[in-house]
């Protein structure tokens, strides 16, 4: 029974998905010199503080309040993978720096949006 198991057409997708995919991140990392356990670790850990940070700021700016710091943060958690790959990385093409510039402007972009669409409308005059 554990051996049919094993030999399933579904087991053996992933199983080989899985390895190529692997394959794939290492000679990444080694062409750019990057960690991509790393880079997984900061893309996915940084989700929860980029919410937990445009929540921050939407109430803020419901109570008046500045706002800059938290959008700040939440900028900063949004964009950290990107960061670590401009930072770390090497041997990266013009190409990359370009996409990876247009993903931290949609990154921007998008906090300043979700926070706008979470206060209920534009800031008043003078504020983010």
């Amino acid at each position: 029974m554990v051996i049919a198991a094993f030999s399933s057409p579904w087991y053996l997708f992933w199983s080989k998905w899985w390895s190529q995919s692997w394959d794939w991140l290492r000679r990444l990392a080694v062409q750019y010199q990057v960690n991509p356990v790393v880079f997984a670790s900061l893309y996915l850990g940084a989700i929860p503080f980029t919410i937990a940070s445009v929540a921050w700021a939407a109430r803020n700016h419901r109570l008046g309040r500045p706002n800059w710091l938290p959008i700040g943060l939440a900028c900063l958690s949004f964009s950290s993978a990107t960061l670590y790959v401009l930072i770390a990385g090497r041997n990266l093409p013009p190409a990359a720096y370009v996409v990876l510039g247009l993903i931290l402007a949609y990154g921007l972009w998008a906090v300043r949006h979700s926070l706008r669409k979470k206060s209920g409308g534009a800031p008043p005059a003078g504020r983010i």
